[in-house]
């Protein structure tokens, strides 16, 4: 691997995590830069969900006084997404 390549996912990963502590969306940027350099687009796909994973944890972290004023309506979506998520994909094949 280039240094080059080295460089652009470093500051893919960097960009990447603070667009999610703000916003969400930076797999966006580490799956692009990651299939740019050539990694396949399974792996890259995984590596970039992987590698998400800390800054989910850190922003849960920084967002929990947010997060405590309204678990209950969090927990009736995670409650009602999870049947649909599992029967959409049955009923679309």
């Amino acid at each position: 691997m280039t240094i080059e390549a080295i460089a652009l996912l470093f500051a893919a990963g960097l960009l990447s995590g603070m667009v999610n502590a703000i916003a969400g969306g930076g797999t966006f940027l580490t799956f692009g830069a990651l299939s740019f350099v050539g990694i396949p687009p399974v792996v890259a796909n995984a590596t970039s969900s992987v590698t998400q994973l800390p800054g989910y944890i850190t922003s849960t972290l920084a967002y929990w006084s947010d997060i405590k004023q309204f678990w209950r309506g969090a927990l009736i979506l995670c409650l009602g997404s999870g049947p649909i998520n599992w029967v959409a994909p049955t009923v679309a094949a």
